[in-house]
């Protein structure tokens, strides 16, 4: 997965995963969200596929 993935702001071949989850106050169904991003480890550009993101290497 990683190997294919080029930064389409700076060109960085390396990116990380980031995820969050944070109560909202709400008991029950749906108290809980939990977000899933993804960051370029140079630039810091947030994405959330990097398949989609990445420039393809030629």
């Amino acid at each position: 997965m990683k190997k294919d993935f080029k930064c389409r702001v700076c060109g960085c071949t390396k990116y990380s995963t980031k995820t969050i989850s944070n109560g909202n106050g709400v008991v029950g169904f749906g108290g809980r969200a939990i977000v899933e991003y993804y960051y370029c480890n140079n630039c810091s550009a947030i994405f959330k596929d990097p398949k989609k993101f990445s420039l393809s290497k030629k």
